[in-house]
C-alpha cells in the first residue's frame, strides 16, 4: 500500500514499505529482505510496515508472508537504486608520460555503475597490469564497477624489447643424443611489443611458430601442431636482463627433448653493416682426416648480416638455405636432405670479410 515507485532512484538510504497480507486462516508474519541480507520481521501481519536501509547502488527488496502452517507466500520484489557518488582514484606507476583514458582520476562516480579505462603506454614503455580491489584484467582495457573508496593503479614497465627486437636464428638439438627427428633450425622475428613469429624446421619439415614474450621474465611457451606427427612444445627465454641478444630454451614432443639456442642478427646494411659481407667458399671434411669432402658450398653474406648458402652434399645432392650471423659472426647451419638425415652445427664467419670460415658440424646419417 505504500512504497517508492519500482525502479526509482533514491538519494536517501532509508525506505519505508507498508502493505497488506491475507490468508484463508491467518497470517503468522511478514518478512522483508534487502539484497541477500537476513530476512527482517515487519511490524503487523494483515497490515504491515517496515523501514529498511538501502546499500549504495542497485538494491533488490523482497517481501513475503507466512501463514500459521508455515507456508510462505510468493515473494514480491521491488528494485531501488540508492544514488551515492564517490571519488575514483587512478594512479599511473611509474608516473610520467604514460596515460590512462578517459581521465577519471578524482571524478565523482556513482557507486554500482560500470566504467572502462584504457592504459596507453608511451614510447619505450609497455603495459604490465592493473591493480586494485576486485580488479581482474589481462590486458590494458579494464572494465570495472564503481565502489566506495576505489583505487586503481595502471602499472607500466620499461620496454625491454625495444633494444632486442629483430631476427633470431639458431639450432634445436641435443648434443648428448643427436637424432635427426629431434634436431632442427629455429628462426624467429621478435617485434618491439614482444610478439614473435617464425619457423621451426624438424626432419626437413617446416612449421610456423608464433607467441609473445613476457616483458618481466622474457619467458614464452607455445605449442606447435604438426601434420601426422606429435605436437612440439617450445619453452623459450629471451634475455631481457643483459645484452646477450640470445634466446635459449627447449623443445619436446614428449619422447625427446632438445636444447634451443638462437642469436640475434644485430647488423643493418646502412647503420651497422656486417664486416663479414662478401662471398666465402666452404668445405666440410671429416675430423678423422679423410680427404672426402662431405659438403661444399658458397656463402653469400650480405651487409645486413644474412647469409645465403648454396652447395652440394656428398653424392652430388644439391641444397640451399638461408641463415644469419650473430654479433660475433657465428651462424647456424642446418640441412636435412632426408627424414632420417641431418647436417647441423655453428659456422663461424669471423670478424671481417677476410676471415676463413670454421666450425664443427655434426652429420646424422642413417646406418
Amino acid at each position: 500500500t505504500n512504497s517508492p515507485p519500482n525502479f526509482s532512484r533514491r538519494t536517501n538510504a532509508l525506505v519505508t514499505l507498508a502493505g497488506t497480507a491475507r490468508d484463508d486462516v491467518s497470517v503468522l508474519r511478514v518478512d522483508v529482505q534487502v539484497n541477500n541480507g537476513p530476512w527482517l520481521l515487519a511490524a503487523g501481519t494483515t497490515e504491515w510496515s517496515r523501514q529498511v536501509t538501502l546499500a549504495a547502488g542497485p538494491n533488490a527488496v523482497r517481501v513475503r508472508a507466512t501463514d500459521q502452517a508455515l507456508n510462505p507466500s510468493p515473494t514480491v520484489t521491488r528494485f531501488y537504486t540508492y544514488v551515492v557518488t564517490n571519488a575514483l582514484t587512478v594512479f599511473v606507476d611509474p608516473a610520467g608520460s604514460r596515460t590512462v583514458t578517459p581521465d577519471l582520476n578524482g571524478r565523482l562516480l556513482e557507486i554500482g555503475t560500470a566504467h572502462q579505462l584504457t592504459a596507453k603506454p608511451a614510447k619505450d614503455w609497455i603495459f604490465d597490469k592493473w591493480e586494485g580491489e576486485g580488479v581482474s584484467s589481462q590486458g590494458p582495457i579494464l572494465n570495472f564497477i564503481m565502489r566506495s573508496n576505489l583505487t586503481l593503479t595502471a602499472r607500466f614497465v620499461t620496454n625491454p624489447f625495444t633494444a632486442r627486437a629483430g631476427n633470431f636464428a639458431g639450432l634445436v638439438w641435443n648434443t648428448n643424443s643427436l637424432t635427426a627427428e629431434s634436431s632442427g633450425l629455429l628462426t624467429l622475428s621478435v617485434t618491439k611489443s614482444g610478439t614473435f613469429t617464425g619457423n621451426l624446421i624438424l626432419s626437413g619439415r617446416r612449421v610456423a611458430v608464433r607467441g609473445k614474450f613476457d616483458p618481466l621474465t622474457g619467458l614464452a611457451r607455445t605449442a606447435i601442431a604438426r601434420p601426422r606427427q606429435s605436437p612440439v612444445a617450445l619453452d623459450l627465454h629471451l634475455d631481457v636482463t643483459d645484452s646477450t641478444d640470445t634466446i635459449t630454451g627447449s623443445a619436446t614432443d614428449g619422447l625427446w627433448t632438445s636444447d634451443i639456442t638462437a642469436r640475434r642478427n644485430v647488423f643493418n646494411a646502412k647503420t651497422n653493416p656486417a664486416p663479414q659481407a662478401g662471398v666465402k667458399s666452404i668445405s666440410l671434411q671429416p675430423l678423422n682426416g679423410s680427404p672426402v669432402i662431405a659438403v661444399s658450398a658458397v656463402a653469400n653474406v650480405s651487409p645486413s648480416g644474412s647469409a645465403a648458402l648454396r652447395g652440394r652434399l656428398v653424392g652430388d645432392r644439391p641444397f640451399h638455405f638461408g641463415t644469419s650471423l650473430d654479433r660475433g659472426g657465428a651462424a647456424p647451419f642446418y640441412v636435412a636432405p632426408r627424414m632420417n638425415e641431418a647436417i647441423l652445427g655453428w659456422l663461424n664467419f669471423g670478424t671481417n670479410a677476410l676471415t676463413q670460415v670454421d666450425g664443427n658440424i655434426y652429420w646424422i646419417r642413417p646406418p
